[in-house]
């Protein structure tokens, strides 16, 4: 996800990684007393090299609205040209990448973060899809604290999830909303 490719390559057109900011609906993402906030969260768990991406979708309509958390190590930053440097210092000061001191993205602390932010919210996961490199640690935290709501969406270089088959057939025809340049930036990125 962080690292530029060419056009040519690209998986996204640049009209399908705009995320159509004007329709984001916060909202959807905060619950209060009477009820929680339903989402379904997508993971992309990176240990050192990449942004560990984590996407809380709503569905109203034909729409999928997606609010993203994103969370990389510092030093991984540090060693990156400046160019990018200065686009990641960017992100963590407008808030839209938590930049963290740890070695690597540790699962236990993305996960503390991430529960924390959704008792802020009143959000409840009602399922949770990832992919099951190197996701033994999350699986346990997810279920062990909300229940057995994991699902695996596996995908490898050479065969396509249907999840993702469809999350492309929707941002073509602009149904995928989201409210972050990072997320605009990970969708320009995505080669295969």
């Amino acid at each position: 996800f962080n690292l530029p490719v060419n056009n040519y390559l690209a998986y996204f057109s640049n009209e399908e990684c705009k995320g159509w900011l004007d329709k984001f609906d916060k909202s959807l993402f905060v619950g209060n007393e009477e009820r929680s906030a339903r989402c379904v969260l997508g993971v992309d768990l990176s240990d050192v090299n990449d942004i560990c991406s984590v996407s809380f979708m709503v569905v109203r309509g034909e729409e999928r609205q997606y609010l993203n958390k994103k969370f990389m190590p510092r030093h991984t930053i540090e060693g990156l040209p400046k160019e990018l440097r200065d686009k990641y210092a960017e992100w963590e000061l407008s808030g839209q990448l938590h930049v963290h001191e740890l070695d690597y993205n540790d699962q236990a602390y993305i996960f503390e973060e991430l529960r924390q932010f959704m008792s802020e919210n009143r959000i409840l996961p009602v399922a949770v899809g990832y992919d099951r490199w190197n996701a033994t640690e999350r699986l346990r935290l997810i279920n062990d604290y909300y229940g057995d709501i994991c699902h695996d969406i596996p995908q490898t270089v050479k065969s396509l999830s249907n999840p993702l088959k469809v999350y492309k057939e929707k941002a073509k025809m602009g149904k995928i909303i989201f409210d972050d340049p990072v997320a605009t930036w990970n969708h320009a990125n995505v080669r295969v």
